[in-house]
């Protein structure tokens, strides 16, 4: 039976007499906040259209995406600094007990700032590249140095977050899914006019009648749909274009049911065998990392400041399917307790924050045993030991080191048509 979780409703740290507080760990892997469109899309109005903004700003966090994970560190701060006590805030050696990684984008490192300077305000943040000698692993003891936010700027490869990129495993897999899938909705006639009103509204290139066949132009709605997220997070009236076209609630919920389907496609396939196989890919190193850190006692917060696709391919190599498509500063989350001499892993996906508050009870989730697949709401959320996590990895085949990726991405998948972006 689990050890009852009982803790201090003060809102500061204080002894925890009479109390029996099981957690040991938290990781947290997040998509950045709100960010600037890539490129201009020709007819929309709200946007500038001078080459030299999207050069500077292009795909950049916003102010509101930096906004969206302040909140978020807050939250965390409450839950788990103040409520659950995992650490003290003023603990002059709290920086070594902090792990923190983003990829090489401003969207992804302006959002781990912000978070982590709500999560451990007055603790200071900087940012490594594991260059400096002052950020040795045993040289940091001070408190003023701050938390090191780590970047892997030495590599243009990285499968700890970007198991998908240049990785032409992955996109066989994943265009062949999306061939089939786009397949289906050119052939629907509410998806064809749907092609038509979108070329009206912004004119996007992918969506031009001159491609020819709709099964060329249905793709185009995948740019839309990241454009109309975009302008929805930043609390815009979506898509007003300079043709006075309207964009009605029906073209809206069309285009988000064609994103969320484009989006699973990639990482889950268009059936549960492809799942696998696409999942691993997906999640590159990510599954590895997150077990040595479980098993590690030095950190007590650990926070991975990556993207959509990030989390997409983690949900989909454990196993779970027609998991809701995660928006701007959503999160997968795993506490790590100590019950009965036994550490035990808890996992969580909250794939909208907008409305989490730290009184918001977390989706907790348990990864289905290795080769079952599981839709997310039909998801238990039990404990499972840390042994049996480490083991569920293992038997998915999780990618061990960027050697082992390195190699694997180049092996050809019998009957998928091999794709050929890269070269080995």
């Amino acid at each position: 039976a689990l050890i009852p979780l009982l803790v201090s409703t003060q809102s500061t740290w204080g002894k925890m007499e009479f109390q029996t507080n099981t957690l040991r760990q938290v990781i947290i892997i997040t998509r950045h906040g709100a960010r600037f469109p890539l490129e201009p899309v020709p007819h929309l109005t709200q946007w500038p259209k001078a080459p030299e903004f999207w050069k500077s700003f292009g795909g950049w966090l916003t102010p509101f995406g930096a906004h969206q994970h302040h909140c978020l560190g807050k939250i965390l701060r409450a839950k788990y600094i103040d409520r659950l006590q995992l650490m003290d805030p003023d603990d002059p050696d709290v920086v070594e007990k902090i792990f923190a990684f983003s990829s090489n984008a401003n969207r992804t490192v302006y959002s781990a700032l912000s978070l982590l300077g709500a999560m451990f305000s007055p603790v200071a943040v900087v940012i490594s590249d594991g260059s400096q000698p002052e950020f040795a692993e045993n040289a940091r003891t001070d408190y003023d140095r701050g938390i090191e936010l780590r970047i892997n700027f030495s590599s243009p490869l990285d499968p700890l977050l970007h198991g998908y990129k240049k990785n032409p495993r992955w996109d066989s897999l994943s265009e062949h899914s999306l061939d089939i899938g786009q397949k289906q909705l050119a052939e629907q006639k509410s998806y064809q006019d749907l092609c038509d009103r979108l070329w009206t509204i912004t004119g996007y290139a992918k969506l031009d009648p001159s491609r020819g066949s709709y099964l060329k132009r249905v793709n185009g709605i995948k740019h839309i749909y990241t454009q109309l997220q975009i302008e929805k997070a930043s609390g815009m009236t979506v898509l007003v274009n300079d043709q006075d076209a309207p964009f009605t609630t029906e073209d809206e919920n069309m285009v988000v049911h064609a994103g969320h389907m484009f989006c699973r496609l990639q990482f889950s396939g268009h059936s549960q065998e492809m799942q696998p196989l696409l999942g691993k890919e997906g999640a590159g190193l990510l599954p590895v990392e997150l077990v040595r850190k479980m098993k590690e006692d030095r950190y007590k917060f650990c926070l991975f400041s990556a993207h959509d696709t990030t989390m997409m391919g983690l949900l989909s190599h454990l196993g779970i399917r027609e998991w809701p498509v995660p928006k701007f500063a959503a999160m997968v989350g795993f506490e790590v307790h100590e019950i009965a001499d036994q550490k035990s892993v808890r996992m969580f996906y909250q794939p909208d924050t907008s409305n989490l508050t730290e009184e918001t009870n977390f989706k907790y989730i348990t990864p289905p045993p290795a080769g079952q697949i599981v839709p997310f709401d039909q998801l238990d959320n039990r404990y499972m030991s840390l042994e049996s996590f480490e083991e569920l990895v293992a038997q998915l085949g999780s990618y061990r080191t960027a050697e082992e990726w390195e190699a694997g991405r180049f092996v050809r998948i019998p009957g998928i048509p091999w794709v050929e972006k890269h070269k080995a």
